[in-house]
C-alpha cells in the first residue's frame, strides 16, 4: 500500500475532501429544479427530505458506535460509495416512491459520515489539545468546502446546459475517486489487537452501554452540555432547512427568463459567502468573549433572509441570500468548535451524532411546516424562516448563562 510522509499527508487529505466537496456541489444548485422536473410540488420534495432525516435520526446512534468500534475511516468511505450510488439511482426514475428508497440511501450514507468524518478528521490533523485548534479545523473544512463549492457551482452550472443527468453522473464518478483516494490513508481509530469475533461477541454490547452513559451524562450536564449552544443551533436549523429547497425556485421566478444556469452562479456567491463564514471563525476563535458573536449572526441571518424574499431584482436577491449563509455558517462553525472541545473522548462520534439527530429533528420540522406555506407562497416561506431565526435568537439570549465563558 502506498504510504505518504507526514509532511504530504495533510494536503492530500486535503486534496482528496476537495474532490468530494466539489462532487457534492456540482448539482446542489439545481436539485430542487430537478424534482419539480419530475413533478413533485414544493410539500413531496420535503416529504423526501424529511424522509431522509427520519432515517438518518434513526442510523445516527448506531452508525455512530460502529464508527466508534471498528473506525471512523471506513464508516465514511462507505458514506461515500453509497452517494454515488444514490447519484446514479436518481436519473434513472420519477416515481416518488422509488424516490424514497433512493433516498434512504443518501440516508445511510450521511449518516455513516456525519459523526465519524468529524472525528476521524480532527483526531488525525490535530497538532494542539485546544479549544482554538478545533476550531480552526472546523474552519479550514468549512473553507475547503467552500472553495470547492464555488468551482462546483461553476462549472455545474455549464453542465445543466447540456442534462442534469449527465451533471449527476459526473459527481458520482467523483465521489467514488474521493472514496478510492484515501485508502492509503491511516484511520488512527480503529481498534487493533483484537480479532474480528471479540469485537462483535465481547465487547459490543458492554461498549454501547459505556457509551450511551458517557453520552447520557453529556447531554445531561448544562455545564458540558451546553444547551445555550445545541438549542439555538436546532432552532436555527429549522429555519435553513425550511428553505433549503426554496431559493432555487425564488431566484429563478424573480430572474423571470428561466435561464437555469443562474442557480449555478447563484451558488458561486452563496459558497462566497461560507467561504468567508469560514475565514472569519478562523480569525475570531484568536479573540475573548467570541459568544458575545453568536447572537448578533443569529440576528442578521433573520434580516437577510426577510430581504431577500422581499427584493424584487434576482441578484439583490442572491446577494442578501448570501450574507445569510455567511451569518448562519459563522454561527454554526463557531458553537461546533467550542461544542467539540467539550465532548467525552470515549464517545465523540456518538455525541456528535446524537447532535445531528436534533438538528435533523429540527430540520423535519422546518421542511414540512414552511413547504406548505411554499405551496401558496414562496416568499411567506421566507418571512416565517426570518421569524424562526429571532426565535433562536431568543433561546440562546434566555440560555446564556448556560454556556461557558468562550
Amino acid at each position: 500500500m502506498l504510504k505518504l510522509s507526514k509532511r504530504i499527508e495533510p494536503y492530500y487529505v486535503y486534496t482528496s475532501l476537495f474532490v468530494y466537496f466539489f462532487s457534492i456541489n456540482f448539482m446542489v444548485s439545481v436539485s430542487s429544479i430537478y424534482l419539480l422536473s419530475k413533478g413533485l410540488d414544493y410539500f413531496q420534495i420535503s416529504l423526501l427530505d424529511s424522509w431522509e432525516l427520519i432515517a438518518v435520526f434513526l442510523l445516527e446512534i448506531p452508525t455512530g458506535i460502529i464508527g466508534d468500534r471498528f473506525g471512523h475511516k471506513a464508516s465514511f468511505q462507505i458514506s461515500m460509495f453509497l452517494r454515488a450510488l444514490f447519484y446514479l439511482f436518481l436519473t434513472i426514475t420519477n416515481s416518488f416512491y422509488m424516490l424514497c428508497v433512493i433516498v434512504f440511501i443518501r440516508a445511510i450514507s450521511v449518516a455513516c459520515w456525519s459523526g465519524s468524518f468529524t472525528a476521524w478528521y480532527i483526531s488525525h490533523l490535530q497538532k494542539e489539545n485546544r479549544k482554538e485548534e478545533h476550531i480552526r479545523l472546523f474552519s479550514n473544512n468549512i473553507v475547503l468546502e467552500s472553495i470547492a463549492g464555488i468551482s462546483a457551482g461553476f462549472l455545474g452550472a455549464l453542465t445543466v446546459v447540456n442534462g442534469i443527468d449527465v451533471g449527476y453522473r459526473i459527481a458520482a464518478a467523483l465521489v467514488i475517486i474521493s472514496a478510492v483516494m484515501l485508502i492509503p490513508i491511516p484511520d488512527g481509530t480503529a481498534s487493533s489487537g483484537e480479532s474480528k469475533k471479540n469485537r462483535v461477541t465481547t465487547k459490543l454490547l458492554p461498549d454501547i452501554a459505556a457509551i450511551m452513559k458517557t453520552t447520557r451524562d453529556f447531554f445531561g450536564s448544562n455545564g458540558a452540555g451546553q444547551w445555550g449552544l445545541i438549542l439555538p443551533l436546532a432552532i436555527g436549523f429549522i429555519a435553513v432547512s425550511g428553505i433549503d429547497n426554496l431559493w432555487q425556485p425564488l431566484f429563478l421566478e424573480k430572474q423571470g427568463n428561466n435561464q437555469i444556469q443562474i442557480l449555478g452562479y447563484a451558488w458561486v456567491f452563496i459558497r462566497l459567502g461560507t467561504l468567508m463564514a469560514g475565514i472569519c471563525s478562523r480569525a475570531l476563535r484568536k479573540r475573548t468573549q467570541t459568544r458575545k458573536y453568536f447572537a448578533a449572526a443569529l440576528l442578521l441571518s433573520s434580516v437577510f433572509v426577510l430581504s431577500a424574499a422581499a427584493f424584487h431584482k434576482w441578484w439583490l436577491s442572491v446577494f442578501t441570500f448570501t450574507l445569510h449563509a455567511f451569518a448562519f455558517v459563522l454561527f454554526s462553525t463557531l458553537t461546533n468548535g467550542y461544542l467539540y472541545h467539550d465532548l467525552p473522548e470515549t464517545s465523540k462520534a456518538t455525541s456528535l451524532s446524537t447532535i445531528s439527530s436534533l438538528n435533523s429533528v429540527a430540520g423535519v420540522v422546518g421542511m414540512i411546516s414552511i413547504s406548505l406555506l411554499a405551496n401558496y407562497t414562496i416568499k411567506f416561506s421566507f418571512f416565517a424562516a426570518s421569524a424562526i431565526f429571532i426565535t433562536a435568537f431568543i433561546s440562546y439570549w434566555l440560555l446564556r448563562s448556560k454556556v461557558k465563558k468562550c
